[in-house]
Order: C-alpha cells, then sequence, then structure tokens
C-alpha cells in the first residue's frame, strides 16, 4: 500500500471512527449527577418588557447537555451571572438561545424550554437537538422528538424528572471544530496502524510473493491470481 493510498483509508477510517466514538457515547451516557448550572438574566428589547433565562450544562465523559429555559416576566430588576451567551459552548447557542432572534420570547409567566446534546472524543463532534410533544390534552405524559438525531427511545421517565426524561439519541449534525480535530487525531491513529501493513506488502512484492497472504508467485505469469487466497497482485 503508497503512502497516498494509506493516507486516504487513515482519512476514511478516522472519520468513521469519530462518528462511532460519539455514536457510542451518546448510546451510554447517563446524567445522575454532576452538573455545572450558569444562571443569567437577560432583558428584552425596549417596550417589550424583561425575561430571565436559566442555562443548565451538564457534562458526562464526552458528552454535554445543554438546557436552556426562558421565562417572561413583567420586569427584571438587575442581571445575575454571566450573559447567556457566556454561559453556552458556541455549538449549543443557535439551538438554546433563539429568543429575540428566531423564535420570540414568552409572555409573561409562561415559560419555554430548550436542549441540545453533543458527544464525541477526545472533542465533542456531533449534536442533536430535544423537542417535548406532549400528549392528549389532559394528559401528564408525550414524548421527545430528537432534530438531527437518530432516536434509540421515545421517552425516558416522567416529564420534569430531571435527568433521566432526556432519551438517548445518536447525533448527526456536525460540531465541525471538533469533528475536524477528531477526525486528524483518529486518522494518525490509522495511519500509524497501516504503516507497517504497507510495509510488509512491499516487502512481499518485492520478494516475488503475494501481497496479502505471502504465497510465493515465481513462475507465474504476470496479473496472474495467487492460487492461495485469490489475490491480483498489484
Amino acid at each position: 500500500m503508497t503512502a497516498g493510498r494509506r493516507a486516504l483509508w487513515s482519512a476514511a477510517l478516522g472519520l468513521a471512527t469519530t462518528v462511532l466514538a460519539a455514536w457510542g457515547i451518546a448510546a451510554c451516557s447517563v446524567y445522575q449527577s454532576g452538573y455545572t448550572r450558569e444562571i443569567a438574566v437577560r432583558s428584552r428589547a425596549a417596550g417589550e418588557g424583561s425575561g430571565e433565562v436559566r442555562m443548565n450544562v451538564f457534562r458526562f465523559h464526552g458528552s454535554q447537555l445543554v438546557e436552556s429555559v426562558a421565562r417572561g416576566a413583567a420586569s427584571v430588576n438587575s442581571a445575575s451571572g454571566p450573559a447567556p451567551e457566556d454561559a453556552v459552548p458556541d455549538w449549543a447557542r443557535g439551538a438554546t438561545l433563539p429568543w429575540g432572534r428566531s423564535a420570540p420570547w414568552p409572555p409573561a409567566g409562561a415559560g419555554d424550554r430548550r436542549v441540545a446534546r453533543a458527544s464525541g472524543w477526545p472533542m465533542l463532534a456531533l449534536r442533536h437537538e430535544y423537542e417535548w410533544h406532549p400528549g392528549p390534552p389532559g394528559s401528564s405524559t408525550g414524548t421527545y422528538q430528537t432534530p438531527g438525531g437518530i432516536p434509540l427511545e421515545t421517552t425516558n421517565g416522567h416529564p420534569g424528572a430531571w435527568p433521566v426524561n432526556y432519551p438517548r439519541s445518536l447525533p448527526l449534525r456536525p460540531v465541525w471544530s471538533g469533528l475536524l480535530t477528531d477526525a486528524a487525531a483518529w486518522g494518525g491513529v490509522w495511519f500509524i496502524i497501516l504503516t507497517p501493513i504497507g510495509y510488509m506488502r512491499r516487502r512481499r512484492v518485492e520478494r516475488g510473493q503475494c501481497p496479502a497472504c505471502g504465497y510465493s508467485l515465481r513462475g507465474l505469469r504476470p496479473r496472474t491470481l495467487c492460487p492461495e487466497c485469490g489475490t491480483m497482485p498489484a
């Protein structure tokens, strides 16, 4: 195997390993304890009153879940904590802080919850969101949908029972900085693994052997299939 082919194979395997690592972590992650909570208050535009945004950021071994809750209020005396944008990682801002941009602020006394999750190692590489769809009127049941993900469960617990009510899902949307970094890191690992394989195949060809199994091809016509394993010599 030439260096160019090893590089291409390493890049493909690095990307595949990145996706499988993110999926494996997402399928196994359970948020049961340990989280950081950031609470911030953001004022609305003039004439629209004020609102409070509460941020919860949960971390679990290569996985991160960001939850934001906006509550409308008639007025807010002063801001507390950092700005909401400072409490949210870049990959989750569009999904968890849409108010005043792609979504209206909730009216006074009402609330709006947004959730996003990402996984990957060594960096977060893939993400998805959560949307709660309530059941029939008068019922406390419902299901979560996961835009940008493949759901593994329809629900996991009861609404409001944190954190087990967020079902597991396989993320599909890229976190570009993490995806490229992880793919490069895993690709480097695969290149190291494939290097001795390429060297061994080259040495076999130099010795007149089948590059796949090492069977002697001496005396055979060029481009003849290996009698042992059926490989076409390079």
